[in-house]
């Protein structure tokens, strides 16, 4: 992992491709009603929209397509992740990674993200105000929301080492 100088001010990793689903324009828009807050878009930059890129504000950075290393370094270094979809049944890899990092997200409300990140997230309906909403949300309450993602983490990997212990019991029972 590379270190991640990341500044003085709150910090959420956007985590996105610019595909379809993933409602940026929004993420952009929020972004200028949230100064005091830097926002880190991950990406590949050929796939983003010309525009929204020259048309962000001075508290947005995006990273374009960056190494592994350096992917895993910024986001650990974040307080939050943000990680938006506009269609349901969607699930995500990136919020997936923040959770194993105890990172805290903000993702979209779909009945399977708040079935799989009941702790330690905030939801939102995609609207610039609804973000606003949660980043002020997530901030504020910041370490309520790292102490949630970190017992999510616990609960999640003691259901992963049952699932690896019985696979291998019946392995044995059965070689």
């Amino acid at each position: 992992m590379e270190r991640f100088d990341r500044p003085a001010e709150p910090c959420i990793a956007v985590i996105g491709t610019f595909a379809e689903d993933e409602p940026m324009e929004e993420i952009i828009e929020a972004s200028r009603n949230l100064p005091e807050v830097r926002f880190f878009i991950t990406g590949a930059l050929k796939n983003a929209p010309r525009r929204m890129v020259k048309s962000a504000p001075a508290n947005v950075t995006f990273t374009d397509f960056i190494p592994r290393s350096r992917y895993v370094g910024l986001v650990q270094a974040m307080d939050a992740a943000m990680i938006l979809v506009k269609n349901d049944n969607v699930m995500q890899r990136g919020a997936y990674e923040a959770m194993s990092w105890g990172i805290p997200i903000i993702t979209s409300d779909w009945g399977v993200l708040r079935e799989n990140f009941y702790r330690g997230a905030a939801f939102v309906d995609n609207t610039p105000g609804d973000i606003v909403r949660a980043v002020r949300e997530v901030l504020g309450n910041l370490d309520h929301y790292k102490s949630e993602i970190a017992e999510l983490r616990r609960e999640r990997q003691e259901s992963w080492d049952k699932t690896i212990a019985s696979i291998n019991a019946f392995i044995a029972e059965n070689a």
